[in-house]
């Protein structure tokens, strides 16, 4: 392989890992896959990629390594089992809601162990006009070496000032914002109906007044269509319960209430228990049908 191929290694297990592969120019960057779920035999057809069965593998001879895992457990495993290939020097980033506490603790046992490993945590969120944003933190030395393949990404990627777990901070701050306006979207949008309002008139109203918000713009047009499948939109009801139990949590270990989170937490949960946890987030709109 010409020594001007870049081997980036990633550990994903959803969507969103699926779309940062897809954004690596095949011409710069050779990809060392591990899927932490079934693989996807379409993988098979792009020459670019090297399908590994195991994190070590996916490691091997990469400069970068990826880690995009929701499951905290699984991504301590994987990480565990990429540091057995994991060369000096690689940066490893890490994609995903993460605990800043856990985050210090990796760095730590990292550094006991490859002294020259580096650890970024990031932000990849798409926005309503389905682009790729990235927010980065880690130390200088790490964010200059990932420079390439961040910018290969995400055009305009961010830097978040701080430390590393800034971009896991802001993100936990930025999903709790999400949740309630989901909930809260779902819950005006029915209101609005049991009123007689024309559905479709008050959204389009709504989204040029002040009630307007990300979640409401990009949510409501499934709730009114009763849309189950959305190409943007990579959230389930159970990937919203999730995210909520990992935010309260966390609130927990600041000793800070969260009321209404925890009201936007129980509306996810119920709508799993009417057999929605399956569908995309914004089915939390069918509790109220």
């Amino acid at each position: 392989m010409a020594s001007s191929i870049t081997t980036v290694g990633f550990v994903i297990d959803g969507p969103l890992g699926s779309l940062l592969v897809t954004k690596l120019p095949r011409s710069a960057y050779h990809i060392q896959l591990c899927k932490v779920n079934p693989i996807n035999e379409g993988d098979h057809k792009v020459p670019t990629i090297s399908l590994c069965r195991s994190p070590k593998e996916a490691a091997e001879g990469a400069s970068i390594i990826c880690f995009a895992i929701c499951d905290l457990q699984q991504l301590e495993e994987a990480i565990v089992g990429a540091l057995t290939g994991i060369a000096d020097g690689t940066v490893i980033i890490l994609n995903g809601l993460i605990s800043p506490s856990y985050l210090v603790n990796l760095e730590q046992r990292i550094a006991g162990s490859h002294k020259d490993v580096m650890l970024i945590d990031i932000y990849a969120s798409i926005n309503k006009h389905s682009e790729l944003k990235l927010l980065a933190s880690g130390n200088d030395k790490a964010l200059e070496k990932a420079r390439p393949i961040l910018s290969a990404l995400c055009n305009g990627w961010v830097v978040a000032d701080g430390v590393l777990g800034t971009a896991s901070k802001i993100q936990m701050v930025d999903k709790l914002l999400l949740g309630i306006q989901i909930a809260a979207a779902a819950e005006a949008m029915a209101l609005g109906a049991s009123a007689g309002l024309n559905t479709w008139d008050l959204y389009e109203i709504i989204i040029n007044a002040a009630g307007n918000s990300y979640a409401f713009e990009t949510r409501v047009p499934q709730m009114l269509e009763n849309n189950d499948v959305s190409e943007m939109q990579m959230f389930t009801i159970e990937n919203m319960i999730q995210v909520m139990d990992f935010i309260l949590g966390e609130a927990r270990k600041l000793l800070f209430p969260l009321p209404l989170s925890a009201i936007a937490h129980q509306y996810f949960h119920t709508g799993s228990s009417c057999g929605f946890s399956a569908l995309p987030d914004a089915s939390i709109a069918k509790v109220f049908l």
